[in-house]
């Protein structure tokens, strides 16, 4: 369902029982491009991002000297003693 953003504010009782219904409810700005979703607590719930292993894996490089500071970074640092 869509709704200019208006409309919650006289309906909010009805919204919130098509929500409960399981329904989504899409509110537009006045030039018709959405700009919220009321769901219900336990859909939004579930649709929360999972951590998801291994998405990187073969796409991120990490380089062997990574942990080695290098000694013009060391000495601004005051590190190369």
């Amino acid at each position: 369902m869509q709704i200019n953003i208006h409309e919650p504010e006289a309906n909010l009782a009805q919204l919130l029982k098509y929500v409960m219904a399981g329904e989504e409810v899409i509110i537009e700005s006045d030039d018709g491009k959405p700009i919220a979703k009321l769901v219900s607590y336990e859909q939004a719930l579930a649709n929360k991002s999972r951590i998801v292993f291994g998405v990187w894996k073969d796409k991120v490089k990490i380089a062997d000297d990574f942990d080695e500071l290098p000694p013009e970074i060391a000495e601004a640092l005051g590190m190369d003693k």
